[in-house]
């Protein structure tokens, strides 16, 4: 896709694959955290 459109991709938006990649690894060690708090929680 061209004039203006996004292209996708797999896992990220072409031309801007390392701040994605950034943000999903953020969100994968928040989303264990939650995990490791709900962990503890159900005890």
């Amino acid at each position: 896709m061209r004039d203006g459109q996004l292209q996708l991709q797999p896992g990220y938006v072409s031309g801007r694959a390392t701040r994605d990649a950034a943000l999903d690894s953020a969100l994968q060690e928040e989303q264990a955290r939650l995990e490791w708090f709900l962990g503890l929680a159900s005890f």
